[in-house]
């Protein structure tokens, strides 16, 4: 998997987080919040809720892209071992 493999998987993974918070995901996300609450009191709906959107914001592309940046891509030819 790539560098840019990776990055595309977690702006995807964002993307689904965002769209869960919306109206139309209401269900669902209603759905996961209890079955936190099952394990966990203080995972509400507010809470879960909360925490998806911050999860998300932290995956936006520009971002990761920025941060990513600041690392040296991973090396295109494999190593020799042994």
């Amino acid at each position: 998997m790539t560098h840019a493999d990776r990055l595309a998987a977690f702006v995807a993974l964002g993307q689904r987080l965002t769209d869960l918070t919306t109206p139309s995901h209401a269900d669902e996300l209603a759905n996961l919040a209890a079955r936190a609450r099952n394990q966990n009191n203080w995972f509400d709906l507010p809470n879960v809720t909360s925490a998806i959107r911050g999860i998300a914001h932290l995956l936006d592309e520009e971002p990761l892209r920025q941060w990513s940046g600041r690392y040296r891509p991973e090396p295109t030819t494999p190593a020799k071992l042994g």
